[in-house]
């Protein structure tokens, strides 16, 4: 149709995980071709169920899983 699409960046993630694996993905729209976030903050723990999320704006907000 009438639609323009964009091409984003995206991740392939691959490879072989042995025992508990913890992978943080974030999906955010874009702003006139500019993210709004410009960083996802994640510890590598399995059990810990925090994520920081910083704006462009320079704020931050911590999101529990």
């Amino acid at each position: 149709g009438d639609v323009e699409h964009y091409p984003i960046p995206t991740l392939v993630g691959t490879g072989l995980f042995t025992g508990a694996t913890r992978i943080v993905t974030v999906l955010c729209p874009y702003t006139e071709n500019a993210p709004r976030i410009t960083a996802v903050q994640a510890s590598a723990d399995v059990n810990d169920t925090k994520i920081t999320v910083v704006l462009a704006d320079g704020t931050s907000v911590e999101i529990e899983e």
